[in-house]
């Protein structure tokens, strides 16, 4: 075991020699495929598998991927970076997982680029299987995507998501009883903004309309296990008076 992991570090200086800083005691299981026109750092304890599916860090020119301590990914994983990518410290990155800031062509013409959002994943993050993370994806510190999921949005610190899209399923971090907590956190993630006061609502939220109140409510009911009928929140003016719903139907 010492030997491998004497060999592992020996191989790391070479497989991500690529990259513009790389921390102390990187490790690396079979050859990624690295390739850095732009700006690439790695900070301490990296690990990153490519067995028995080799994993890939492509930075075009221009672009910075900048990983974190303590960070490990599996194998088969992709990360495509054309403008910015961050990925916090101790971030967990599960085997297959695609994370990409582009589109990589212009949906109107095959030859022109695509346009590109920076993504950010914040320290603690843990991302499942088969992951894809898009464009302007933010992913609070600590939060949690379920395998297969599709990130496209803002997922609040501490919360769970999954689905395509994700969506947030409860917020980790609050207790059981944090029915404001959760409602902050169900909205927030339904219209992709990360701050949301009891005071906002329909008239402040972007995409707070009719669908939107659709979606939100279907959300609402898979996420807290509610039961809300189709007009329940035909009268919700704002967060405050909708935690009044959702706690009225919990009742």
């Amino acid at each position: 075991m010492k030997n491998a992991t004497l060999l592992e570090r020996a191989a790391a200086r070479v497989h991500l020699r690529a990259a513009d800083a790389l921390g102390q005691d990187a490790r690396t299981q079979g050859k990624p495929f690295v390739q850095n026109r732009g700006e690439l750092a790695i900070g301490d304890h990296f690990r990153i598998a490519s067995r028995p599916v080799q994993s890939h860090l492509v930075v075009a020119r221009g672009a910075r991927l900048v990983i974190g301590r303590d960070v490990a990914i599996g194998s088969a994983a992709a990360i495509s970076c054309s403008s910015e990518i961050t990925i916090g410290d101790g971030v967990r990155i599960g085997r297959g997982v695609v994370i990409m800031d582009s589109d990589f062509h212009d949906t109107e013409s095959m030859g022109s680029p695509g346009a590109s959002a920076a993504i950010v994943i914040g320290a603690g993050a843990c991302i499942g299987d088969e992951v894809v993370i898009l464009k302007g994806a933010r992913i609070g510190d600590g939060a949690r995507i379920a395998a297969a999921s599709v990130v496209s949005g803002i997922v609040p610190a501490g919360a769970l998501a999954s689905g395509v899209p994700a969506r947030v399923r409860r917020d980790a971090t609050a207790p059981s009883g944090d029915v404001e907590t959760r409602v902050v956190a169900i909205v927030a993630a339904t219209f992709d903004v990360d701050h949301v006061d009891p005071a906002d609502g329909p008239a402040t939220l972007a995409h707070w309309d009719s669908l939107g109140a659709l979606r939100l409510l279907v959300a609402l009911e898979e996420d807290l296990g509610v039961r809300l009928a189709e007009d329940a929140l035909s009268g919700v003016a704002d967060v405050a008076s909708l935690v009044r719903v959702v706690e009225s139907a919990r009742a």
